[in-house]
């Protein structure tokens, strides 16, 4: 059988961080939120309850809070606010051990060393909070009342809802620096302004109402979501909505909202200008009266799951990365713990077992961007070699170790003396049927427990002598296919 390779050979060069071993586990964020402390301390707390730390951009994470600790009990945090004087506060939906009601956010006093639980008021799950560096906060969420506080979240006060519908929920929030002025936006679609400290409310006009795109939004497929405002901001004296998946802006003065084409995020620095990330994930930065001053040449390699700024920089968190963005800086780092070790803690689940194989006396799998081998010291895995993308499969195939990627369209061969890969093009024929040809050919397909990968067993006969293999594969295509004659 003749191989055909690509003369083009692509040389892996594994990146760890500072402090980062190829033992340190990689971690995957899903929905979460980020805050960053004045000296840049940064944390991420995730809606499966589990709070993360590091020191600054760059190094070893720490899980501060975790979900299955004494002190926690199945919480989610959604939001999570970093004062100038380091003083945190965490809601969302947070319980006291072992009780029903959501009634506790979590606060410290010292920079997230200690932790204690404070009751702000009636059952409720916090979806927002917005704030002002002097110690204000106001948030909302499921029980439709606004929970305010002016002491960096010692003391709460509860303050009745601005809308009289039974089902609407304030979803999104935003103050001015100074706390003068709030902006309130809901589930279905309303806007609320508070001028007072949420003693009286005025409905605005949003930019459903006035007709400035068609409802529902088909090119972004969020009509479960329709008209929702998902987020506010007050820029100097412009606000910014996002309705719909799409963003808007208007002068607070008259309410006339005007589209942000291509923007997939936005926020506020302490200076009053604005960050906004375009749907390439580039990112453009405009002044107090919303000139743009500057766009970044690079690009970030995934959409945030959120941004905020600390010193006029922006900070994003995404799925397994972080980057502090300014025009000065573009600066990325991969997430990593020695919490815990490869394959185990959080990554436990993952399918390491069914995926492993042998080649030349060692062992191997595969995790999203890394092919692992297990040390036969210790019996540890270890990030062997990170090919740049991400992969969907490892096999052995005329012994050679091959990885394709996750489209399963690209493939690769493994040089393990010098940890690089070169381009593989697959046979048009896998099996040679012109002088064998085959009489029965079988596929059998299972999902095994705590496991989101199929494997798939394919058996051909031929007249001579039976072909067997497996394959695993995360999407209806099958990636690689390792055939053993038997004798």
């Amino acid at each position: 059988m003749k191989k055909i390779t690509a003369a083009i050979i692509f040389t892996i060069i594994p990146v760890i961080g500072i402090c980062q071993s190829q033992y340190s586990a990689r971690i995957s964020i899903d929905m979460a939120q980020i805050g960053v402390s004045p000296s840049e301390e940064l944390w991420v707390a995730t809606t499966s309850g589990d709070l993360w730390h590091t020191d600054k951009i760059g190094s070893l994470w720490k899980c501060s809070l975790h979900r299955n600790s004494e002190f926690m009990w199945n919480d989610s945090y959604d939001q999570i606010t970093v004062f100038p004087d380091n003083t945190i506060i965490i809601s969302g939906r947070i319980r006291e051990k072992n009780q029903i009601s959501k009634d506790v956010v979590l606060r410290s006093e010292d920079g997230g060393k200690t932790w204690e639980k404070i009751k702000f008021g009636k059952d409720a799950w916090l979806y927002f909070a917005c704030n002002t560096d002097d110690g204000s906060v106001w948030a909302s969420g499921s029980s439709q009342f606004i929970y305010s506080t002016t002491d960096f979240g010692k003391t709460w006060t509860q303050i009745e809802k601005p809308y009289p519908v039974r089902y609407t929920r304030l979803l999104s929030g935003a103050t001015s620096p100074d706390g003068s002025v709030q902006l309130f936006g809901t589930n279905d679609g309303q806007l609320y302004i508070t001028k007072d400290n949420s003693t009286t409310f005025t409905q605005l006009p949003t930019p459903h109402y006035q007709g400035k795109y068609k409802y529902p939004n088909i090119d972004t497929k969020r009509t479960n979501t329709a008209r929702e405002i998902a987020k506010i901001r007050i820029h100097g004296d412009r606000y910014l909505l996002s309705q719909d998946g799409l963003t808007f802006i208007t002068m607070s003065n008259r309410i006339d909202w005007q589209p942000l084409k291509d923007t997939y995020d936005y926020e506020i620095t302490e200076g009053g200008n604005l960050y906004v990330v375009a749907k390439d994930g580039s990112v453009r930065l405009y002044d107090k009266d919303f000139r743009q001053v500057w766009s970044s040449a690079e690009k970030m390699l995934q959409l945030p799951k959120s941004i905020t700024c600390r010193n006029e920089s922006l900070f994003a968190i995404c799925m397994d990365r972080v980057y502090k963005i300014n025009p000065n800086e573009f600066v990325t780092s991969e997430l990593f713990t020695d919490d815990y070790a490869i394959g185990t803690g959080l990554q436990k689940y993952y399918p390491y077992d069914q995926r492993k194989l042998t080649y030349k006396g060692n062992t191997y799998t595969y995790d999203r961007k890394d092919l692992l081998r297990k040390d036969s010291r210790n019996g540890k895995w270890y990030r062997f070699l990170t090919p740049g993308f991400n992969i969907g499969n490892v096999v052995v195939w005329d012994d050679d170790l091959l990885i394709a990627d996750k489209s399963l369209s690209a493939y690769y061969k493994a040089d393990i003396e010098n940890r690089t890969i070169t381009r593989y093009v697959l046979p048009d024929n896998i099996i040679d049927m012109s002088n064998n040809p085959a009489v029965r050919f079988t596929m059998e397909t299972a999902a095994p427990e705590s496991s989101h990968v199929a494997i798939s067993k394919i058996i051909c006969q031929s007249k001579k002598s039976p072909h067997i293999g497996a394959c695993f594969h995360t999407s209806p295509k099958i990636s690689f296919v390792t055939f053993k004659r038997s004798l």
